[in-house]
């Protein structure tokens, strides 16, 4: 794949999740405390981002100052971001449960999800 697909398809998702965190917030409330103590949960949700992340890794590692770099360095968070989550799973426990017990949290990731999609579509836009 090329770095403009990439970046439309990342930027899709993060718009997609960001305006679904903003508009069903209560629901993202209840799935933070619901699945805060769920060993299976928190070992998911770092082996997702970490195969995401080696794929884009493998395809997509160009070090060069143009629009390829914004996709190796989500490449790379998204690859780092995994192995945190795996290798300290009781802080990211600790991440979850303060997500749930103040809301907004949900609404400040929200407005990130939704600036980090718009900033990948707008790199997607610009590579044609």
């Amino acid at each position: 794949m090329n770095v403009d697909v990439i970046s439309e398809v990342i930027g899709m998702v993060y718009v997609v999740m960001g305006i679904s965190m903003f508009v069903q917030k209560d629901f993202y409330v209840q799935l933070m405390e619901e699945v805060q103590n769920s060993a299976a949960w928190h070992f998911s949700a770092g082996v997702m981002p970490l195969i995401l992340g080696a794929l884009l890794v493998v395809n997509q590692d160009t070090w060069a100052w143009d629009w390829n770099l914004p996709v190796t360095v989500f490449a790379w968070v998204m690859f780092l971001t995994g192995i945190f989550r795996l290798w300290m799973p009781s802080y990211h426990k600790k991440l979850v449960k303060r997500i749930a017990e103040e809301d907004k949290w949900i609404y400040a990731s929200s407005v990130l999800c939704i600036a980090i999609g718009l900033f990948f579509i707008y790199v997607a836009e610009v590579q044609l």
